[in-house]
């Protein structure tokens, strides 16, 4: 799994959303520590488009929002944090 862009400067490269997906607490904390698993609802998503991610926006409430480039796998080959 790689940083969307450059943590150490903060800096993000484009992303495009191409879907939400919201979850209960317990399946976005079970997501977010086993990013690497193969998940059913992200095969073939994700890739690059004018120099920007195709991302799936991850969600459940009181937690950050993840912006996920399954890259066309089925697991996060990229991603990114927000709050």
């Amino acid at each position: 799994m790689r940083w969307l862009g450059n943590p150490s400067d903060q800096r993000i490269d484009s992303v495009y959303v191409t879907e939400t997906r919201e979850m209960a607490l317990e399946e976005f904390d079970g997501f977010s520590m086993n990013l690497h698993k193969p998940r059913d609802w992200l095969k073939g998503k994700g890739g690059l488009l004018c120099q920007g991610h195709l991302c799936v926006i991850v969600h459940a409430p009181g937690r950050p929002y993840l912006f996920v480039d399954a890259s066309g796998g089925d697991s996060v080959q990229y991603l990114a944090r927000l709050g």
